[in-house]
């Protein structure tokens, strides 16, 4: 999701960890078997923001982009770790 406010443009991404997904391979599951409440950042949601260049469409307006990744916790249903980067 992107937003475009007060001469700025927010790409938002959001991702699901922890927990128990079918679709997780075993060794992506043993990761997240893992994570402690002081390490639940896996770092998925600004991978992916960056990995499929989701900014790149906004580059020419020549605003600041800021790439936000949130990850969300399974279990808890509360916001596991968020990070914030300007491109």
């Amino acid at each position: 999701m992107a937003v475009r406010f007060n001469d700025n443009v927010y790409v938002f991404e959001l991702k699901v960890v922890g927990g128990t997904d079918g679709e997780r391979t075993t060794a992506s599951r043993a990761r997240t078997d893992a994570l402690t409440s002081d390490d639940a950042s896996t770092g998925r949601a600004m991978a992916q923001l960056k990995h499929k260049g989701y900014a790149d469409k906004y580059r020419h307006l020549g605003l600041p982009i800021h790439l936000i990744g949130v990850e969300l916790d399974r279990d808890s249903r509360n916001v596991a770790s968020w990070e914030v980067e300007l491109v």
